[in-house]
């Protein structure tokens, strides 16, 4: 008898301590630095370990928006083994960026793991927000939003041409406009909705410098349902 509870215990015991354990490459932070941006995506690869003694089963992976895709090339991970996570984030603004990707797993001790990505963004041209957001709307009824854009180089940069997709603003800028080196303007754009149409575009801005020959500003506005 007393053989069989020891045998029971032990594997009460083994069963207690034989789990999962998911760990991610760099302490759960990806930081790409200072990045020189040019309107490409970030990328990166980013190992996830299995530290236990068990398979872990990685059922989800949620980056916070869909700027951001992240497959894994397994989800079934055993133990001392990886998987690999290749990271492509769409990067629209400059300045401080905060991103982040969940893991759902087995795990008992951390069933939600997080991913946290940084990367401080320079880019030629700073756009911010990158959309013009009008709200509501009503019918004849003027509105207006406004942007930020900043010349980050050491040159002056013109102008070169507007093309407005599925959308008709005015706006406070034109094929004249020249914006100085270090210097920032506001980008005002109006809009009068003639009928109860909600309304999506985008704005393509073109300019005469190499390195970001063009930026494009989302167009958002709804009628009230």
């Amino acid at each position: 008898m007393k053989y069989l509870l020891l045998f029971l215990f032990l594997l009460s015991y083994s069963v207690a301590f034989s789990q999962p354990q998911i760990e991610i490459e760099g302490d759960d932070i990806y930081d790409w630095g200072q990045i020189d941006n040019k309107g490409k995506p970030l990328t990166a690869t980013v190992k996830i370990y299995n530290k236990g003694n068990e398979t872990l089963n990685i059922s989800q992976v949620k980056p916070d928006c869909g700027c951001t895709i992240a497959p894994l090339d397994k989800n079934i991970v055993e133990p001392n083994d990886f998987a690999t996570l290749s990271i492509t984030l769409h990067v629209y603004g400059d300045g401080p960026l905060y991103k982040s990707i969940v893991f759902e797993s087995n795990d008992p001790k951390t069933p939600h793991k997080n991913l946290s990505l940084t990367a401080d963004v320079q880019r030629p041209i700073g756009v911010s927000p990158t959309y013009f957001n009008f709200g509501l709307l009503e019918i004849n009824k003027e509105v207006q939003s406004s942007i930020r854009i900043k010349n980050n180089t050491n040159e002056s940069i013109k102008i070169k041409d507007i093309i407005m997709e599925q959308v008709e603003l005015v706006l406070n800028v034109d094929e004249t406009t020249v914006l100085e080196a270090k210097s920032d303007l506001i980008i005002v754009a109006k809009y009068t909705p003639k009928t109860p149409t909600n309304i999506t575009g985008k704005v393509t801005v073109k300019t005469d410098l190499k390195e970001m020959d063009a930026f494009v500003i989302s167009v958002y506005g709804k009628f009230q349902e």
